[in-house]
């Protein structure tokens, strides 16, 4: 029969090329888009804390102004770049949005939570000097 030490070393051998493999596989989704986790993400996730640098934007819809930021950066929670929020337009929500419309035509940083892409929910605004 075989000895102990052939299985063992047949089997951690195994382990290791199926570990390279799932890694392989892994670097692959990430590299086409697929992986959620990505660092590279197309729009912030739902409900993330985000950093944004733009350019505020003062729109009028109705009778009402709306300010939006022309995103130019994005940093995630971690500290990653959102790379796929460069150049969008994103509508500035929440008890410190009316802030952003006095700073119109201006370079701002903010701090929030992005809402799917489509909404930032504005924690903090402050003019980039």
């Amino acid at each position: 029969m075989y000895s102990k030490r052939l299985v063992v070393a047949v089997l951690a051998l195994t382990l290791t090329v199926m570990g390279f493999g799932m890694a392989a596989y892994a670097d692959q989704a990430c590299s086409a888009g697929k992986s959620a986790s990505c660092a590279k993400a197309a729009d912030c996730p739902k409900d993330m804390k985000v950093t944004m640098t733009g350019t505020i934007e003062v729109k009028t819809e109705g009778d009402a102004k709306t300010a939006y930021l022309k995103v130019s950066e994005t940093k995630c929670e971690k500290g990653k770049a959102c790379e796929g929020m460069a150049g969008k337009e994103i509508k500035l929500g929440g008890a410190k949005a009316c802030e952003a419309e006095k700073l119109a035509g201006k370079t701002v940083e903010v701090q929030g939570t992005c809402k799917a892409g489509k909404e930032l929910e504005v924690a903090s605004l402050a003019e980039k000097k």
